[in-house]
C-alpha cells in the first residue's frame, strides 16, 4: 500500500472514529439545552413554512436580525426534508457529522500546511476528532461547526493562494475560493468578518496586497449586505410590554446589547480583565481541559497560565513573515473581539483554534521532552537526571490525566447530563398533558 492511500485510509477511519465517538453521546433531549438552537430552529420553520427569516417565540415576531441567515436557512431546507420532531433532529445531527468531516478534513490540511509530517498530522487529526468541545457543537444545533468549517476552509484555500499564485494579480482561483469560503462564514457567525481580518493580515504581511485587497472588499460586501437593522417591529410590543425593550435588544441588535450591558469605562475595564483571564487559560483548557481540575486556588491558576503560554509558544515557534499562516493571522484578529464580548465563552470561540493549539502543545512537549531523553542516559550526573526523571514524570502526568478527561471523565459527564434532561423532557411533557376529569 503506498503512502498516500494508507493516508486516505487512516483518515477515512478517524472520520469514523469521530462520527461514532460522536454519535454515542447524541440524543434528542439534548435540544433546548443552550436556548440558541430552539432561536435557529424556530427560525428556520418561519423560513420553510414561508413566514420569512423572524423570531416567532417573541411578541409581534420582530425581524431575526441579530444571527446571520446561513445557518437557519440550512437548517429551513431539513425542515422541508423531515418536518417533525425528533427526526428533525436526527437530520441535522447527521447533516453536522458531515461538516465535522469537513472540518477534520480542513484541519488535517492546516497542519499539513505547517511543516507537520503525515503521521503527525493525522494524530493530530485524531486527536480534534475526540475533542469534546468538537463533540459538543457536533450534537447540538449551533451554528459553531459550519463557521468553524467555513473559516478554516477559507485560511487553508488562501495559504494554498499564497504559495501558488502570483501575489500582483487581484484574483485567483485559490483566493476565489477562499472568498466563497469566507462569504459562507459571514453568512453564519458575524464573528467571522475577525477571520477575515485575519487572513487579509497574513496575505499583507506575506506580501500580496492585491489579492487580499480583492478578497477583503468581496467579504466585506457580503457582511454589510447581509447585517439587518435592528427590529423595528418589535417597538409597538415593547411599548407594550414594561421591560420588554431589553429583551427585544438582546434577541435582535448585537451592538446595542453590547452598549446596554456595558454603561462605563470602569464596567469595560472589568469585563476586559476577567476575559483575558480566560482567554490566557483557554489554549491549556481546549489541550489539557484543566477548568475540569477548577481553578479556585491560585496554583492552578498559574499552571493553567503557564501552560497556556507553552501552547502559543509553541504555535509561533520559528515562524517567519513567509511562515505567517492566515490561521494565525486569524487569531490575532480574532482575540479583541473576544477580549471585548460581554458575554464570556472563550472556550467555544476559540474552538475553531484547536488545530493550531494541539500543533503548539505537541511542538512543545517535544522540545521539553527531546532534552529530556539525552539527560536521561546513563553516564550523566546525578542531579540532573533526577531533575530530568521529575519533569518528564510531571509531563507524562499532565498528558494521562488530559486523555483521561478526554476520553473518560468529560463523556461520562456528558451521557450523564443527556439521562438527567431526558428525565427532565418526560416531566414536562406530563406537566403539559391536559387534565382529565374523572367521573365520581
Amino acid at each position: 500500500m503506498s503512502g498516500k492511500t494508507s493516508r486516505i485510509v487512516v483518515l477515512a477511519a478517524i472520520l469514523a472514529l469521530y462520527a461514532g465517538w460522536t454519535a454515542a453521546s447524541w440524543s434528542s433531549a439534548d435540544f433546548g439545552y443552550l436556548h440558541d438552537d430552539s432561536l435557529y430552529l424556530s427560525s428556520a420553520r418561519s423560513l420553510a413554512e414561508g413566514g420569512g427569516y423572524v423570531l416567532p417565540s417573541l411578541p409581534s415576531e420582530p425581524p431575526q436580525s441579530k444571527y446571520p441567515i446561513g445557518y437557519p436557512f440550512l437548517l429551513s431546507l431539513l425542515w422541508r426534508i423531515e418536518p417533525d420532531l425528533p427526526g428533525l433532529l436526527r437530520l441535522v445531527f447527521g447533516t453536522h457529522i458531515l461538516l465535522g468531516c469537513g472540518f477534520l478534513l480542513a484541519a488535517y490540511v492546516f497542519l499539513r500546511q505547517l511543516g507537520r509530517s503525515p503521521r503527525s498530522s493525522l494524530a493530530l487529526t485524531a486527536l480534534c476528532a475526540l475533542h469534546p468541545g468538537i463533540s459538543d457543537v457536533t450534537r447540538l444545533a449551533l451554528s459553531d461547526l459550519p463557521f468553524m468549517l467555513l473559516s478554516l476552509g477559507s485560511a487553508v484555500a488562501a495559504e494554498k493562494a499564497l504559495r501558488e499564485d502570483p501575489p500582483n494579480r487581484w484574483l485567483t482561483r485559490w483566493w476565489a475560493i477562499a472568498a466563497m469560503l469566507a462569504c459562507g462564514a459571514i453568512l453564519t457567525r458575524s464573528i467571522a468578518a475577525a477571520v477575515v481580518a485575519g487572513i487579509f493580515l497574513a496575505a499583507v504581511v506575506r506580501r500580496a496586497p492585491k489579492p487580499a485587497a480583492a478578497y477583503a472588499a468581496i467579504c466585506a460586501a457580503v457582511f454589510f449586505a447581509s447585517s439587518g437593522a435592528p427590529a423595528e417591529l418589535g417597538v409597538a410590543a415593547a411599548q407594550r410590554y414594561p421591560g420588554y425593550e431589553q429583551t427585544l435588544l438582546f434577541y435582535t441588535d448585537y451592538v446595542g446589547f453590547w452598549r446596554f450591558s456595558v454603561p462605563d469605562w470602569a464596567t469595560l475595564a472589568e469585563q476586559v480583565e476577567f476575559n483575558a483571564m480566560q482567554v490566557l487559560r483557554t489554549p491549556a483548557y481546549l489541550c489539557f481541559f484543566l477548568p475540569v481540575l477548577g481553578f479556585a486556588s491560585g496554583a492552578l491558576q498559574v499552571t493553567g497560565i503557564v501552560l497556556s503560554v507553552g501552547v502559543m509558544r509553541g504555535a509561533f515557534r520559528g515562524v517567519s513573515r513567509e511562515s505567517f499562516h492566515p490561521v494565525m493571522g486569524a487569531l490575532f484578529c480574532y482575540l479583541p473581539v473576544v477580549l471585548l464580548w460581554n458575554y464570556s465563552l472563550a472556550d467555544r470561540f476559540l474552538l475553531l483554534f484547536v488545530p493550531l493549539f494541539f500543533h503548539g502543545a505537541a511542538a512543545e512537549v517535544g522540545s521539553v521532552l527531546a532534552p529530556m531523553r539525552e539527560l536521561l542516559k546513563p553516564g550523566g550526573e546525578t542531579g540532573q537526571r533526577i531533575a530530568a526523571g521529575i519533569l518528564s514524570t510531571l509531563i507524562v502526568t499532565i498528558l494521562g490525566y488530559a486523555a483521561y478527561l478526554c476520553l473518560w471523565a468529560i463523556p461520562a459527564g456528558t451521557r450523564e447530563g443527556v439521562v438527567e434532561r431526558a428525565a427532565l423532557g418526560r416531566q414536562k411533557q406530563q406537566a403539559y398533558q391536559p387534565v382529565v376529569e374523572v367521573p365520581h
